[in-house]
């Protein structure tokens, strides 16, 4: 684990879904990725990865455009509908106007095959920096129900405002704009100390971590915050800007 300003990058807790059926590339080129860190699911059909993107939280698409009971770009469209998580088309198809298509549907970025490792690993690190950026700079953010307003340091949820006190905020805006990385108990004392001048005694942050479980709910049954045995705790739903 690294830390690159106020981000924290660990590359293990990287999910990706890759919407591929060609046989050679699928098993081929998970493994390889896996061995730098990412976690990586392969579903070979349409209906496989629509099925899948509504069951699990994934921090980055790698979609080919020709697949089996559907398209990329359809995908790509129903992704966007409903979160901002980075998509990458990794595809045969490199002409300009499919390319142009692609990205004006909102891919992050548009990969031709034949392509060399080095350059998708370079891509999926820029995708992954930027979108991480986008969220830190946010003023206000949004997670399930919750609205994040960073600048007044306040939570809403369905236009009720959430009692937080001021050390739960922080732990909640340092879990937010890590959304999907685990971050230990160690580093949330140490970040608090450090940036806000705040200590955190190990026994006292179980309990900040416990209230504010218990005042942001959960969303459809899935838990916003969970802790991981023995390391720490991890925010497990995704992370948009806000724009209203």
């Amino acid at each position: 684990m690294m830390k690159e300003g106020n981000c924290i990058v660990n590359h293990e807790e990287t999910n990706i879904l890759f919407v591929e059926d060609d046989a050679t590339i699928c098993k081929s080129l998970p493994p390889v990725l896996e061995t730098y860190g990412y976690k990586v699911k392969n579903v070979n059909t349409y209906m496989q990865a629509i099925q899948t993107i509504k069951a699990d939280n994934f921090d980055l698409y790698l979609i080919d455009i020709h697949i089996p009971g559907g398209d990329g770009f359809e995908l790509c469209r129903m992704i966007r509908k409903q979160e901002n998580t980075p998509v990458i088309f990794l595809t045969g198809v490199n002409d300009e106007a499919s390319i142009v298509f692609g990205l004006g549907l909102g891919a992050d970025d548009y990969i031709t095959k034949p392509f060399t490792l080095q350059v998708l690993l370079a891509r999926i690190k820029t995708v992954l920096r930027r979108n991480q950026r986008d969220v830190n700079k946010a003023r206000k953010v949004k997670s399930g129900n919750l609205i994040i307003d960073f600048d007044h340091r306040a939570v809403h949820s369905e236009g009720k405002e959430i009692a937080v006190t001021p050390t739960q905020f922080h732990i909640l805006k340092l879990l937010v704009s890590n959304h999907g990385i685990t971050i230990t108990r160690d580093q949330i004392t140490s970040i608090l100390w450090n940036q806000n001048d705040e200590f955190v005694e190990d026994n006292t942050l179980s309990v900040h971590i416990s209230n504010l479980k218990s005042k942001i709910g959960k969303f459809n049954g899935k838990p916003y915050l969970e802790s991981v045995r023995g390391v720490g705790y991890q925010w497990k739903l995704d992370v948009v800007l806000y724009t209203d």
